[in-house]
């Protein structure tokens, strides 16, 4: 395989949504008399949602055009696999045939960050890839981070 493009974007208007207010210690904060919930890690998902979902259609076509290449050149979508109804309302976005779309939530639930990798190893055990076959991988990260990149069979 060769990396065909890559691209990320940060979008900071969802970073108060996914946050951890205080921390960097190794001493545990409760010890000093903190308030310990100030170091936990806060996620407003439906809020994280809206921004992923508005702004990752638009991140992939223009991906797409970064890599000179069309929607319909891409032979297999691997998105981050959050959750099942996130996973078809891209697809639905990006009108992509279900046969393209690399879809182990069902089977695995949220793996957070491993899910890419994780189908990406699944597509690759089932799915017999042949040269010149496109593969983007489409990802999401708490703050708001979304990419992705096109790998392709050589």
């Amino acid at each position: 395989f060769r990396l065909r493009s890559s691209l990320f974007r940060t979008f900071p208007d969802g970073g108060h949504y996914s946050r951890c207010k205080a921390g960097g210690t190794l001493t545990h904060p409760k010890y000093y008399g903190y308030d310990v919930n100030n170091f936990y890690f806060e996620m407003n998902g439906p809020q994280l949602y809206k921004i992923a979902y508005k702004q990752l259609p638009k991140v992939f076509i223009d991906l797409m055009e970064f890599a000179g290449i069309k929607v319909e050149d891409v032979d297999y979508l691997v998105p981050h696999q959050a959750s099942h109804r996130s996973i078809e309302l891209l697809n639905r976005a990006l009108n992509l045939p279900n046969a393209k779309l690399i879809n182990i939530f069902s089977n695995y639930g949220n793996q957070v960050s491993v899910s890419l990798p994780h189908a990406l190893h699944v597509l690759l055990n089932t799915h017999k890839i042949i040269n010149s076959q496109k593969i983007a991988l489409l990802g999401a990260a708490a703050g708001v981070v979304l990419g992705g990149m096109i790998i392709e069979k050589c």
